[in-house]
């Protein structure tokens, strides 16, 4: 085989195809067999309204518009549940709220408590916090639920609402 006799033009054809190929086989995997199905089981339950899914830094990321809740914990482990039925890999998951104006300044008021009793440890001082900020923006539902691993906070006034979920332990750290 002489190299002068190849066709150079034939050789990239040829790779920049079989490279197509393969890229838009991975692309339609992802979409039908992974994408989708998770799609449709995030949208089926009740208490959502929207599904978003996009692939950001090799990790998928799910952002979900979502009703007021009853019981935000039971909530957020059916959908963790219902994602790893489906998907193996990493994920970021966004909860998508609707915090009014009194919701918001009480979740920012409290924010710093919550970090407080993550590093100190004084969850009941904490609840206590929250609990007067509520009063004190008049919300409806002013709840907290700590576990092992993680921390709910519930806020809610009329149609606004506002949940989030935070880790106890900072990712990457062990317990001692």
């Amino acid at each position: 085989m002489n190299i002068k006799n190849i066709r150079w033009a034939a050789v990239f054809i040829t790779f920049a195809v079989v490279l197509s190929i393969f890229f838009g086989v991975h692309y339609l995997r992802q979409k039908q067999f992974i994408e989708e199905p998770l799609y449709q089981a995030l949208e089926g339950l009740e208490e959502v309204e929207a599904v978003g899914l996009k692939t950001k830094g090799g990790r998928l990321e799910i952002q979900l518009s979502i009703k007021k809740l009853q019981d935000f914990p039971l909530f957020y482990q059916e959908v963790e549940k219902t994602v790893a039925e489906l998907y193996r890999g990493e994920y970021i998951l966004t909860l998508k709220n609707r915090p009014e104006p009194g919701v918001q300044a009480a979740y920012q008021r409290a924010h710093l408590a919550l970090f407080e009793a993550m590093a100190q440890g004084n969850y009941v001082a904490m609840g206590r916090y929250v609990e007067e900020v509520g009063a004190e923006y008049g919300l409806e539902t002013c709840r907290m639920l700590v576990t092992e691993e993680h921390i709910y906070l519930e806020l809610v006034k009329g149609d606004g609402y506002l949940y989030r979920r935070f880790d106890r332990q900072p990712k990457g750290e062990e317990a001692a």
